[in-house]
């Protein structure tokens, strides 16, 4: 299998979808989205609180974590990219901005959440990252557990007998993880849309970030 096959059939979205970023970092990534005319990707933390995990691996799906998240960390498109719930328990921070906005903590000096953009007319991409303490601190105040929900889809110019696969659909559940995976020839509507890409595949689900507790 080449690197451009296991690009597409996505084992490095599995990859970060298991194993959440190293905690002792400065900054770890709580929203990442990238599009381009191969790729469409999506993923975030969402706060929820803990009495949910009891029943939230039955299903891939996101829509009744995000229903009974109290309070959030981020927003998209907005001068404070941080919730106001977030910096209320954040400390001494202030918005700065440079080449990309970020928050400084005043006693500190230090950096503890950036915003990162890039768009061209091929690609576009965005991620905030945010100090893991600070996380750490706001779930303990809201009484909240993470989850790291994700939903990543890929095209390829190749038919899928071309890389060795036939069409698929699995769910894997493990260690307080649910996803979805799979491949399949591109619909007559996507061929509209995309009219070179024969294959697609695809990565949905949600881990619960247990490293942060």
């Amino acid at each position: 299998m080449t690197t451009r096959d296991e690009w597409f059939l996505q084992h490095d979205v599995e990859r970060q979808l298991v194993a959440f970023p190293d905690w002792d970092a400065d900054l770890v990534t709580v929203f990442e989205s990238r599009s381009s005319y191969v790729e469409s990707f999506y993923s975030f933390c969402l706060p929820v609180p803990t009495a949910c995990l009891s029943h939230t691996f039955s299903d891939p799906s996101w829509t009744s974590d995000y229903n009974s998240s109290r309070v959030r960390i981020f927003q998209e498109v907005h001068k404070h990219f941080l919730t106001r719930a977030f910096r209320n328990r954040a400390g001494s921070i202030e918005l700065r901005s440079l080449f990309h906005p970020f928050y400084l903590d005043t006693s500190t000096e230090r950096v503890v959440a950036r915003q990162e953009a890039r768009s061209d007319y091929a690609h576009c991409s965005k991620r905030i990252l945010i100090n893991p303490k600070l996380l750490a601190r706001f779930l303990a105040q809201t009484r909240q557990t993470l989850l790291w929900c994700v939903r990543s889809i890929r095209f390829t110019e190749r038919r899928l007998d071309e890389l060795q696969t036939e069409s698929y659909e699995e769910r894997i559940t493990r260690d307080m993880c649910i996803y979805i995976r799979g491949v399949n020839p591109i619909t007559p509507e996507g061929k509209h849309h995309l009219p070179r890409m024969e294959s697609t595949s695809r990565v949905f689900g949600k881990r619960h970030v247990h490293e942060i507790n």
